[in-house]
């Protein structure tokens, strides 16, 4: 009878030991793991001016989405392959944007091409 009392009792203070065996090692609860950026990926974006300021450019692109992308010293305006300045492109102008992502998964504006007017149709054309 003795036996089996200290046979239980060693069982019972060994239980919490292989419970906590169980677990295992983990990592902590609250790290944020993050991608790298994608380098050498260029992305083309194409709308309607909205917003252009000294760090920003609000883009509404043609499915109605509005996309805010940075601007850097690094950033092109080219108007059929001739640089102009920014303060050359009016609000509402179309444009198409290619963008890169920076360190901070942000998009990153590269270049910025002024899209050519659409042709106007002749007097005559124009239906009433």
């Amino acid at each position: 009878m003795r036996r089996r009392i200290q046979a239980a009792v060693l069982l019972l203070s060994a239980f919490p030991l292989l419970v906590n065996a169980q677990r295992g090692r983990r990592g902590p609860t609250n790290a944020i793991i993050t991608a790298p950026p994608l380098t050498g990926v260029v992305i083309s974006f194409h709308g309607a001016l909205k917003e252009l300021s000294k760090k920003t450019i609000l883009l509404q692109t043609d499915d109605n989405q509005l996309v805010t992308l940075r601007r850097t010293s690094k950033t092109r305006f080219l108007n059929q392959e001739q640089q102009i300045k920014a303060d050359d492109i009016d609000l509402d102008d179309k444009v198409t944007i290619d963008a890169t992502e920076g360190n901070d998964l942000k998009l990153l504006a590269t270049v910025v091409h002024l899209d050519p007017a659409p042709p106007k149709k002749p007097a005559e054309l124009i239906r009433r």
